[in-house]
């Protein structure tokens, strides 16, 4: 174990009336390409000019600041679940059963921040394998 400095997140204003919400089911940690990550699941009011939700990691260095590192842009709205995949961050969708895959070391020709999903989302249905032979 050790201690990991402060860091501030941003957080989004809820309008009626204004405040500001952190959820604890919207933040985990990972370790990703060997560094760790904070990874916070941002959900946009609907008033807001981008109303889709977005994964923020920060990159939590041992000896300096945290800073943030990734914004996973999710292009819809709703419940999510995060897991990593073989460095992969799996973002999971419960309304619509599907999953978005990001991998952070591919960049982005426009920005190195923003990072969109690397394959068209997919069902999250269980698939058979066909067995051959006895």
């Amino acid at each position: 174990m050790s201690k990991m400095s402060k860091f501030e997140i941003e957080l989004p204003v809820i309008p009626k009336p204004a405040k500001l919400s952190l959820s604890e089911r919207d933040i985990a940690m990972a370790t990703i390409y060997g560094q760790l990550h904070v990874m916070y699941l941002k959900h946009h009011s609907r008033t807001a000019n981008s109303p889709s939700a977005e994964v923020v990691l920060y990159h939590l260095p041992r000896e300096s600041a945290c800073k943030k590192s990734h914004v996973l842009k999710l292009n819809t709205t709703g419940k999510f679940a995060l897991n990593i995949v073989d460095n992969l961050v799996v973002v999971h969708h419960q309304s619509s059963q599907t999953s978005l895959i990001f991998d952070i070391k591919l960049k982005e020709p426009e920005c190195a921040v923003t990072h969109q999903p690397v394959l068209p989302a997919r069902s999250i249905h269980p698939y058979r394998i066909p067995l051959s032979g006895t």
